[in-house]
């Protein structure tokens, strides 16, 4: 997926969760179970909000354990660390959330689980507020990716990109246009097999 991701939060402590009817989940019983890392990869990002509500989709990503996995399980849900919906997307590494509400502030952290039904621990847990500005990638015929932020005019960001969601580089700044948008070319695109992207606001 092309990472039109965005900011990762602190995680949260592992196996620490109570819920209300849950159980506590343990880590898969294979070597090396380690962490999941999720960032939100494409769609909206915690920007600003919107003035009147919209169902909306944003893009996850995750890196997989060493551990063989059978699928994966998004949580969310509208406070940090008490996730009230769940959704099963199988044995991906990207993900679409659907029917968000705009102006909404979501709380989402992603689970393995093994062929014997047993789950890892949390991943990190991500925050967002679903409006503007929007984030889009787009392949040219010689494989560059171009960057497309569209948002408030006038405001300023940084294009940032990872190999990893460890380590963030700035490759790019501007100010969005009149109609609200801005381009970016990373010329570097072609050097990477794996390449993810995200836009953060500049603060005067």
């Amino acid at each position: 997926m092309h990472a039109l991701p965005y900011p990762r939060t602190t995680s949260p402590t592992p196996n620490s969760v109570t819920r209300p009817g849950w159980m506590r989940r343990q880590p898969p019983r294979a070597k090396g179970s380690g962490r999941l890392c999720l960032i939100l990869f494409a769609g909206l990002i915690a920007a600003g909000t919107a003035s009147s509500a919209a169902l909306l989709p944003v893009t996850l990503a995750w890196d997989s354990p060493s551990w063989v996995v059978e699928g994966y399980t998004i949580h969310y849900g509208t406070t940090s660390r008490l996730y009230t919906k769940e959704t099963e997307v199988g044995n991906v590494t990207t993900a679409v959330l659907n029917g968000l509400v705009e102006g909404t502030r979501y709380y989402v952290a992603v689970t393995a689980y093994g062929e014997d039904g047993s789950q890892s621990e949390f991943s990190n847990e991500i925050q967002f507020v679903l409006g503007l500005p929007i984030l889009r990638i787009e392949s040219t015929p010689d494989n560059q990716i171009v960057v497309t932020v569209k948002g408030k005019p006038g405001e300023s960001y940084a294009i940032e990109a990872t190999q990893s969601f460890l380590d963030w580089s700035v490759i790019g700044t501007a100010s969005l246009d009149a109609n609200g948008f801005m381009n970016h070319l990373d010329d570097q695109s072609t050097l990477h097999p794996n390449r993810f992207y995200r836009a953060r606001p500049l603060v005067p």
